[in-house]
């Protein structure tokens, strides 16, 4: 499920206020994910430069790959050192009805 910046707690509550039984919530570093995305990102930022300076693209699409890839190190840090979590895997059950139908 993608969730986007909240604290964790907010998916288990949702999970149970919705009438499912949590069965695990744990956090995943995500580490080697960021770093390939990061060197992923490091060749769109050459391919975009060099497209820029040859006037293919204008400079400010150049600017903005720029800014997008501009403090990808310190997201690696802060997973490192475990101060955020970027990446978490909640698993929930949904009650098995007792009802039984005739």
């Amino acid at each position: 499920m993608f969730g986007g910046f909240w604290y964790y707690k907010y998916w288990e509550d949702a999970y149970r206020d919705a009438g499912f039984e949590l069965l695990s919530s744990v956090g995943r570093p995500a580490v080697e994910l960021i770093k390939k995305e990061v060197a992923l990102f490091d060749r769109y930022e050459a391919v975009f430069k060099l497209l820029a300076r040859l006037h293919l693209i204008p400079g400010k699409t150049n600017a903005l790959m720029g800014r997008m890839n501009a403090n990808s190190h310190s997201y690696i840090r802060a997973e490192e050192e475990e101060l955020l979590t970027l990446n978490w895997h909640c698993v929930g059950q949904k009650p098995s009805s007792a009802t039984v139908m005739p």
